[in-house]
């Protein structure tokens, strides 16, 4: 988390800044399948949202699938029911 705090944060300097988001995918994608592992396949939307500092939850299933997982979720983008 503080990754990210420092990244958004106002101290931080535009050169650094460019380095640090070389490493952001790499590292939402690790974040993304160690929590989908850690909450068995159906993290909850609102969850990925906030750790991953993502704008909205439909950011959230955008970057699940974009991992190359395929969960289903059962209540509309931005509600965080999802299938058992």
């Amino acid at each position: 988390m503080t990754f990210f705090r420092l990244l958004i944060s106002k101290r931080t300097n535009y050169m650094f800044a460019c380095l640090m988001l070389t490493r952001l995918s790499t590292m939402r994608l690790e974040a993304v399948e160690k929590l989908i592992f850690a909450y068995r396949k159906h993290p909850d939307l609102n969850l990925l949202q906030s750790r991953l500092l993502l704008n909205t939850p439909a950011d959230a299933v955008a970057l699940v699938r974009a991992c190359g997982y395929n969960l289903d979720f059962e209540a509309p983008v931005g509600s965080n029911k999802q299938r058992a």
